[in-house]
């Protein structure tokens, strides 16, 4: 769940010490949206039940790329 992630991302934010290493692994799915205006990756959580032809869905369920940048840039 997205939720479940970002909670993590926030715990690590507020939790790492500079010294410390933080990897992210993320075994499972992605996908590309189709949107000819904006094209972005998402990573898919299991409660994702549609991968394509969903964008909305998919932007409230799943992780963009750019989401994954700024949790990581707010982890010290």
């Amino acid at each position: 769940m997205k939720s479940k992630i970002e909670a993590t991302f926030n715990t690590v934010i507020s939790e790492a010490k500079p010294q410390d290493i933080f990897i992210f692994y993320y075994a499972g799915h992605g996908v590309m949206t189709d949107n000819q205006d904006k094209k972005e990756f998402y990573i898919v959580p299991y409660d994702v039940t549609q991968l394509y032809g969903a964008d909305d869905a998919l932007a409230q369920k799943g992780i963009s790329a750019a989401e994954l940048q700024e949790f990581s840039k707010n982890i010290p």
